[in-house]
């Protein structure tokens, strides 16, 4: 389907999609699609819109978060962490602990070679004070800013720094610089054993609410006339910063273009993507001016809800998926 005028009937897309998901037996809650700022399709499972946990999109507000507080000066992109957590660093700590910066954090690159605990590991009920964990269990084999290491540790670290220097949880922190005018009222989000904010996940929205950040990055970090979060770390954060070499999993590789500031270039040129376990997912569309959502919960690999709308959405403009390296973000 080749709409070169730009007409497009988003209940076309939306009909698509979920004949793709009903064919991967896949559990979609809610889906929204928005063109021009205006919902053109809605699809729901559950008579009112809850709010659900969101999974690891929780990292994109936590990207938000940073960019406002390195506007206000609480944190700077390329300093070192290691004078906030010197202390719980180990004896003898490896030279590479010393490296870590902010931008490394944001980019999944703290030198890790192998994640740690995610939500669903064991380790995850039975650690009680995660930042002790990071510095003692982590192998920071790599130099920072190299060697691209997709953990929610990177999130909940910086999490942690930005806590340090405020005295407030990133909740908190948030709540009215980012969640209110954002209109997330009462925002719930899970913390740490040790009472920080999770930050890489444990946040829950509305699908309303959760289109509501995606139309804040589609809008430079503006929402409702409001500038919230810088427009030049909007476009830092969607920009690629450091290849995201992935393990093949036998769905198409929509995960190998590229790391921002915790947000994904997608495939489709144009495009970014925040992605949540269990088949969480928000696509941005600069080119289009367009922002969907998709809330599941489904176990059954989770990726492939966000495989079929990226393939619908190709379908749907009439675009060939070029390999990695070939999508650029434009303003």
């Amino acid at each position: 389907m080749n709409n070169t005028r730009g007409e497009y009937n988003m209940n076309t897309l939306m009909n698509d999609f979920l004949r793709r998901s009903k064919l991967h037996d896949s559990n979609i809650i809610y889906v929204q699609m928005y063109k021009n700022g205006i919902l053109k399709a809605e699809y729901k499972r559950f008579p009112v819109k809850t709010r659900l946990e969101i999974w690891s999109i929780a990292k994109a507000f936590t990207s938000m978060g940073a960019g406002i507080a390195l506007n206000e000066r609480i944190i700077s992109i390329d300093e070192a962490i290691y004078p906030v957590f010197e202390s719980y660093f180990p004896e003898n700590p490896p030279e590479n602990l010393y490296k870590i910066r902010v931008r490394d954090l944001l980019t999944m690159s703290s030198g890790l070679s192998a994640p740690l605990f995610f939500c669903d590991d064991p380790e995850r009920y039975q650690v009680k004070d995660w930042i002790h964990y990071f510095f003692h269990h982590g192998d920071f084999k790599y130099e920072p800013g190299i060697h691209f290491c997709y953990s929610n540790f990177n999130s909940y670290i910086l999490s942690a720094m930005i806590e340090t220097r405020t005295g407030q949880n990133l909740l908190e922190y948030l709540r009215y610089r980012l969640f209110e005018p954002l209109s997330i009222g009462n925002p719930d989000w899970t913390l740490c054993p040790m009472g920080h904010c999770k930050a890489a996940n444990g946040l829950y929205t509305t699908i309303d609410e959760l289109s509501n950040l995606g139309h804040l990055i589609l809008n430079a970090g503006e929402f409702n006339g409001k500038q919230i979060v810088p427009a030049e770390y909007i476009r830092e954060a969607c920009k690629k910063q450091i290849d995201s070499l992935v393990p093949r999993t036998g769905w198409n590789d929509y995960e190998r273009y590229g790391y921002g500031f915790m947000l994904r270039p997608g495939p489709i040129p144009g495009t970014i993507i925040s992605a949540g376990n269990y088949g969480q997912c928000c696509i941005v569309d600069f080119i289009h001016n367009t922002v969907i959502t998709v809330m599941s919960l489904d176990g059954n690999h989770h990726q492939k809800i966000k495989n079929d709308m990226i393939d619908a959405m190709a379908d749907y403009y009439g675009i060939k998926i070029q390999p990695p390296d070939s999508a650029e973000i434009t303003f």
